[in-house]
């Protein structure tokens, strides 16, 4: 495992430096955290990531393929010392992972609900994984696997569990995902597409 530095932590937490950073392990050999992290660094990073390496292979999940990065002599030299991520970069890859999850659940409800999820496009049921990914958080779920249950649950009571129902007034879709619903919203959390 290597090591990393993200920021902010607070004043007065342990182990603080000049830099408001934390130290935080990163499985920075693993093909799939390569995937998601290697697309958010700028070319410094890369230089510190690669090292003395020529290139690097990794696992690029929303391109369905392996990928590699090629060491390019324009890259700044190899600062040395632990590589640090800063607030925009951790949240672009925040953003990553959410969006390759939500086209994951997105898969599993094709496979296991084919018949709700009927003919409804790409984008109608990306909006119902947001809708349920939304809720399910706000109701404490953690973790794909919860997240890909109550998506399906979602769409089999037509966003009736746990008493989220269609907003009123909303017309039908085409394609049966969301329970028909034009605008999804939930009554309890007002989660929305």
């Amino acid at each position: 495992m290597g090591q990393a530095m993200l920021p902010p932590v607070p004043a007065d937490a342990p182990g603080r430096d000049d830099r408001s950073t934390a130290a935080v392990m990163v499985r920075h050999w693993d093909p799939r955290v390569l995937g998601a992290t290697m697309p958010v660094l700028n070319p410094g990073q890369f230089a510190r990531i690669l090292g003395p390496a020529a290139e690097i292979a990794f696992l690029a999940e929303e391109q369905s393929g392996v990928r590699r990065v090629v060491a390019d002599p324009a890259f700044p030299p190899d600062p040395g010392g632990v590589p640090t991520i800063g607030s925009a970069q951790i949240e672009a890859l925040t953003a990553r992972r959410l969006t390759a999850s939500h086209r994951r659940i997105a898969a599993y409800l094709r496979e296991v609900a084919a018949s709700e999820v009927g003919t409804a496009s790409d984008t109608a049921l990306h909006e119902h994984v947001v809708i349920s990914d939304r809720v399910g958080r706000h109701l404490g779920l953690a973790g794909e696997a919860a997240q890909c249950r109550w998506a399906l649950l979602m769409l089999l009571s037509q966003g009736r569990i746990a008493g989220h129902e269609p907003t009123p007034g909303a017309g039908p879709r085409r394609g049966r995902v969301c329970g028909g619903w034009r605008r999804p919203a939930c009554r309890s959390c007002g989660a929305e597409a």
